[in-house]
Formats: C-alpha cells, structure tokens, sequence
C-alpha cells in the first residue's frame, strides 16, 4: 500500500518534469530574444548615429560649395582690386603679426644683450618651446592643407 502511494506519488510528479523542462526552456527562448532585440537595436542607434554624422559631413560640404558658389558670384561683379584685396587679408595679416612678432622678439634680444646676456641665453629665451610651437602652428596653418591635399 505504501508503495502504491509512492509510485502514485512518484508517477504525479514526474508527470510534471517535460512542463518544467519546457518552462525552462520558454523562459531561455524568451531571454535569447530579449538579447537579439537589444542587440538588434543597439545596432540600430549606432546606425542611425552614423547615418547622422554622415548627413552633417554632407551639410557641411554643402554649405562650404555654397560658400565658394557664393565667392564666385560675388567675384564676378567685382573690380580686381576688390578681388586682389579679398585675396591678400590673411597673408596681409600674417605680415603683420609676423613683423610685431619680430619686433618684439628684437627688443627682448636688445634688453637682453644690454643687460649683459650672452648669446646662447638670448637664443634660449628667442627661441623658446612656446615660440617654436607658434611657428609651427603658422607653418602648419599655411603649408599643411596642401600635403594633405596631395
């Protein structure tokens, strides 16, 4: 009687085992696909990030041939001295910082050899890291674009 009841017993629960297994397995499933939709849609952010940067380079290089569209236009109906004069601002600017750079440069050599400075103090103080990073900024700002065209 008593193993009657235990196999009863036994028999009801191991009835339950394949809905359990299939449970379990459901709940996997479900994860599995919780997973590939979040995959799925972190792709999607970085797709959509990218086709937003490649829009902004497109904007950009959009307005900067309407920009030069614009120059022309302009240029088209304007005296030469007006278009030679649009033409030399920056190195006209870069003249003159470069000719206060010299002056000032000049001056502090002055003082400095006045003051009874030898000549390897004057080159270190003309010639700091501060002064070499300017000059090759101004060198890169005007020769850079070009290698890198080519």
């Amino acid at each position: 009687m008593i193993s009657t009841l235990i196999s009863t017993a036994l028999g009801f629960t191991v009835s339950f085992i394949p809905k359990l297994l299939d449970f379990y397995q459901d709940s996997k499933d479900k994860k599995h696909e919780l997973d590939v939709m979040a995959l799925q849609i972190e792709r999607e952010i970085k797709l959509q990030d990218s086709k937003a940067q490649a829009m902004m380079l497109q904007a950009e290089a959009m307005m900067e041939a309407g920009t030069y569209t614009h120059d022309v236009k302009i240029a088209e109906k304007s005296a030469d001295w007006v278009i030679n004069m649009r033409s030399s601002v920056r190195p006209i600017v870069t003249y003159l910082f470069f000719a206060i750079f010299f002056f000032v440069e000049l001056v502090a050599a002055y003082v400095v050899f006045r003051d009874g400075g030898e000549i390897g103090l004057i080159v270190n103080t003309l010639w700091s890291e501060s002064t070499q990073n300017l000059f090759a900024a101004i060198i890169a700002f005007w020769f850079g674009s070009r290698a890198i065209k080519k």
